[in-house]
């Protein structure tokens, strides 16, 4: 859907954040106003493309803004869905590894479609992606993502995948994976590392060696981050 912007809008609107491409306003309705600092005409049809998708895992522009007439050109902003959660960098200690592990899994496959859209994702980060209170991640940031018609499908999956593998290592494992002690845990970050491994078979296993050197169970965010140390070289 494409809308008139008017100023006007935005007086009284809660100015919830400030990023490269431009100034998020909280509406009344619970909404995302995204207002460009500037004219991004040349990023106009790859946001075009993402305010047609559906993906519960990415949070794209629902409905397109221009001023002051919907024509090419004229885009300054968007509405979008507004998610509350914490940072993925920031994960709560009580958090459920399995939930956390479930949610992965669920981005995984989201990604596989946007890879079947032919969509780029670019710019994954922890701070860019929030774990929700109900268990789900949702990436927030998502204006660089682009639409290249003619890629091949195996390039932008594995492309798409080795973001994610990114995502995950600096955000949850956030250890140096070069100093596994175990060498199967080596060769699997390299395989993750490459797009040949979903990030979450590699966490999984990362748990599963915890588990082995602890005799324990991972049950929470602090379980793992704390038996990461078990199976790390000093």
């Amino acid at each position: 859907m494409n809308l008139i912007y008017n100023k006007e809008n935005l007086y009284g609107i809660k100015s919830i954040g400030e990023g490269t491409f431009g100034t998020c306003y909280l509406t009344k309705d619970g909404k995302v106003i995204k207002i460009f600092h500037r004219n991004h005409v040349r990023f106009e049809n790859d946001i075009k493309k993402l305010s047609t998708l559906n993906n519960s895992s990415y949070v794209f522009p629902q409905e397109l803004l221009y001023y002051p007439i919907v024509e090419s050109g004229y885009l300054i902003g968007y509405i979008m869905e507004y998610v509350k959660g914490n940072e993925l960098y920031n994960l709560f200690p009580s958090t459920d590894m399995n939930k956390l592990l479930a949610a992965i899994c669920i981005l995984e496959k989201d990604t596989d479609r946007l890879s079947e859209e032919h969509i780029q994702i670019k710019d994954m980060k922890g701070g860019n992606t929030l774990y929700t209170y109900d268990n789900r991640i949702k990436v927030i940031d998502t204006d660089l993502y682009g639409f290249i018609a003619n890629a091949n499908y195996n390039n932008i999956q594995n492309g798409n995948m080795q973001e994610i593998a990114y995502l995950i290592s600096t955000a949850v494992i956030k250890r140096n994976e070069r100093k596994f002690k175990s060498t199967r845990l080596l060769n699997l970050y390299n395989d993750s590392y490459y797009g040949k491994v979903n990030p979450s078979c590699f966490l999984f296993e990362i748990m599963e060696e915890i588990r082995r050197v602890s005799k324990e169970e991972v049950e929470t965010y602090q379980d793992f981050y704390r038996g990461m140390r078990l199976i790390m070289r000093k």
